[in-house]
This record gives C-alpha cells, sequence and structure tokens, in this order.
C-alpha cells in the first residue's frame, strides 16, 4: 500500500474487524476452518482497489503528487467510500441473492447480504440508538414476526451459536428489505449475511441452513 494517505492504516482496521470475529467463531468451534478463508476472498478486493487509488496519489518515490488540487481533490473523492461504506462481500459467508454480487465500490445500503447493515433509528427502552448499536458481538437477526423468535432460539440450541434477536417495527423493516414476515441475518462486523424478504415455508429450517452455510458448519 503506498505511505501517502494512511490508506494502508484504514484497510488494515477493516481487515482486523473483518477477521476478529472468524477467528473467534472457528476457536470457540461455532464454526469450520473454512470460514478464515473467507478473510482473503472479502477483503484482497477491497485492499487491492485501495492500494490502486492511493498510487495513483503517489509519484514513483511514494510522495503526493505535487499537481493541482482540483484532481488530487478528484482522486480523493473515489477513496473515501472505501473509508466507510462503499465495499461489499461476496463469498461463502455470505448467502448471496440473484443479481449483481456487491464488491469495491459498493456503496449500496438497502439490506442486500454483502453489503453493510442499514442505519436506521430506534427506540427501545426509552433511549433512542442506532440499529448498528446492536451489532458487534453475536449475531443479530432483524425481524419482527413472532416466529422467528422460536426460530432463532432453538438454532441457537442445535449450532452453539449465539443468535441475538432485534424486533424491529415497519420502518426498519422497509430498510433493510423486508415484509412483515421476513427476517435479516446480520454478522458480527455489521454486514448482512442472508436475508428472507418474507417467511420462507419453514424458518427454523432456512434460517439454520443459512447459518450453517455461513460457518462453514457440517
Amino acid at each position: 500500500m503506498p505511505p501517502w494517505g494512511g490508506f494502508g492504516a484504514n484497510s488494515g482496521i477493516q481487515d482486523a474487524h473483518n477477521l476478529a470475529w472468524k477467528l473467534a467463531a472457528v476457536l470457540a468451534r461455532r464454526a469450520g476452518a473454512e470460514l478464515l478463508s473467507t478473510y482473503q476472498a472479502e477483503r484482497l478486493p477491497v485492499a487491492r482497489d485501495c492500494a490502486a487509488i492511493a498510487g495513483s496519489m503517489n509519484d514513483d518515490r511514494g510522495l503526493m503528487r505535487m499537481d493541482s488540487m482540483l484532481s488530487m481533490m478528484w482522486r480523493m473523492r473515489k477513496v473515501f467510500p472505501y473509508m466507510t461504506v462503499g465495499y461489499g462481500y461476496a463469498s461463502s459467508a455470505i448467502v448471496l441473492e440473484p443479481g449483481p454480487r456487491p464488491a469495491p465500490g459498493t456503496t449500496e445500503l438497502r439490506g442486500r447480504p454483502g453489503t453493510r447493515a442499514p442505519h436506521v433509528f430506534i427506540e427501545q427502552a426509552g433511549r433512542r440508538s442506532s440499529t448498528l448499536d446492536r451489532f458487534g458481538q453475536d449475531f443479530v437477526l432483524v425481524a419482527s414476526a413472532p416466529i422467528w423468535t422460536q426460530a432463532a432460539r432453538r438454532v441457537s440450541q442445535r449450532t452453539g451459536v449465539p443468535i441475538e434477536l432485534l424486533s424491529v417495527e415497519p420502518r426498519v423493516r422497509a430498510a433493510y428489505g423486508l415484509k412483515a414476515t421476513g427476517a435479516s441475518l446480520i454478522r458480527p462486523d455489521g454486514f448482512v449475511a442472508w436475508r428472507a424478504p418474507r417467511a420462507p415455508v419453514d424458518p427454523e429450517r432456512s434460517l439454520e441452513s443459512a447459518l450453517r452455510d455461513i460457518l462453514s458448519l457440517r
């Protein structure tokens, strides 16, 4: 990674964020070792794109190009999304939906698997917070239909994988692309891993199948 701009530091933090929960899951025997291979599959394309953009801002000595401020600002504009929400993942740790695969440069925030979970303000116990505040430790199932409460509990018992249920109101469901009976499974790093826009015939079986695929559990 070219040194100017600090993009290597940002990419490194994102790398650690991606890898930490996977290592924890494998070490706790809640995931198969194959899950660790998704680290490279997800992070390498993002790092390559970021390095290419950073390289365009450096000369042959690795120093900032001293050209016009306008062209510098244009190049900076291209790299900023990679430091925030401008990237998506496509690997076996994501149950992808039909359509274009999420990739570096993906800025979509509509709840599609492989993209970052959308931010929506929620009220709980009289306190206002973001949906994003609920992600970071365990898998979180975003839903509101009662059928998912039992499904999450039973799947968690059988797999040994903790699943927190986040019961949401209609406007949150809409932000995540869910109908009244739908559900969305969020990874500990805040990326959407699986989504059922409407309840499948067997919610419990569908959730368990998705979780086992994501974690390489056999």
